[in-house]
């Protein structure tokens, strides 16, 4: 079975997904992520969702390409067309490609939007638990 995902406007086979290695949010992880997953096919919380991807985008200046309606159609094309019987999904949005390594253009962004099969955790851990270590971690923003 093929796995689509969605990049810059087009749907395509996530074996032929390619993101130069100039691409800011590689280089320097200047990009944001919201990860959503389905439950019966139907999105959970996708307004929630969307709203802190566009709440991330703004603190980060990036420009979503997209409207949410626009992004909604896209997943929803993604979920039939991958015929999960639950999806998890990823979007990502950075600048995009630097001009000379170093800037880049706020305008030609990056966006990703990811379409994989959920997969459980094994069952011994939702039966026994796991081990936990915690660390403290502020993170930039």
């Amino acid at each position: 079975m093929k796995n689509y995902c969605y990049i810059n406007g087009k749907i395509i086979t996530a074996n032929k997904l390619f993101v130069s290695s100039y691409d800011i949010g590689l280089l320097r992880a200047y990009a944001i992520y919201e990860g959503i997953t389905t439950h019966n096919n139907k999105l959970f919380y996708l307004s929630e969702h969307l709203k802190r991807f566009r709440k991330s985008a703004i603190q980060l200046n990036l420009k979503i390409s997209l409207t949410d309606i626009q992004i909604k159609k896209v997943i929803e094309t993604l979920i039939k067309k991958n015929g999960f019987d639950r999806t998890n999904l990823r979007l990502i949005l950075s600048c995009g490609k630097t001009i000379d390594g170093i800037e880049y253009d706020t305008s030609k962004s990056t966006f990703i939007i990811l379409a994989e099969k959920w997969n459980p955790l094994p069952k011994n851990l939702y039966q026994k638990g796991g081990k936990l270590i915690t660390e403290d971690h502020l993170r930039f923003m």
